[in-house]
């Protein structure tokens, strides 16, 4: 596991082999189980790979994006869980987070250069990804929770879309 360049947050990036065994990802091992069952060998699955009722227990916790290498590193969102809405007071459904395509960027909806940073390392790569962390706002609780990030692809191999899990830390 590495951890790439940190931004200013108290956010942990973390690095997994796709190779790591589930049960190394405590609440997501189940998650991770189920990515790894919808695997074949060399092969990542791709979002048509899972079902509505796969994620049972997780309904409203789940992002897809997809991913787009140029002209630039960026994210579509195309899902954005009902339960991530409540908890960060925004949707990202069909959008980006970048706020601009040319540097210096802007980001909105917490997001950083080093968050994109990581997404680009899990992309790439392809590995898995663990975060966790708080967002302070001014004048609002803040919100803590923790995030694994799967690599999925159509083709098998080119990472096409991520998909996150969200779990808030009680």
């Amino acid at each position: 596991m590495s951890s790439p360049p940190r931004d200013s947050s108290d956010w942990e990036y973390r690095v997994c082999s796709c190779e790591t065994p589930a049960a190394d990802f405590g609440v997501f091992a189940s998650i991770v189980a189920l990515w790894n069952a919808r695997r074949t060998p060399g092969r990542l699955p791709a979002w048509r790979d899972f079902r509505f009722e796969d994620f049972v227990g997780w309904y409203g916790w789940i992002c897809v994006c997809d991913v787009v290498y140029e002209p630039i590193f960026d994210t579509r969102y195309r899902l954005w869980g009902t339960r991530v809405a409540e908890i960060l007071g925004y949707d990202m459904t069909g959008r980006s987070p970048r706020r601009n395509s040319a540097a210096p960027f802007e980001y909105e909806g917490g997001y950083s250069q080093a968050e994109f940073d990581f997404l680009e390392t899990l992309a790439r790569q392809p590995a898995i990804g663990v975060t966790s962390g708080s967002i302070h706002w001014q004048g609002r609780d803040h919100v803590s929770y923790e995030e694994i990030t799967l690599p999925l692809s159509d083709a098998g191999d080119a990472v096409d879309r991520l998909l996150f899990v969200i779990s808030p830390n009680k």
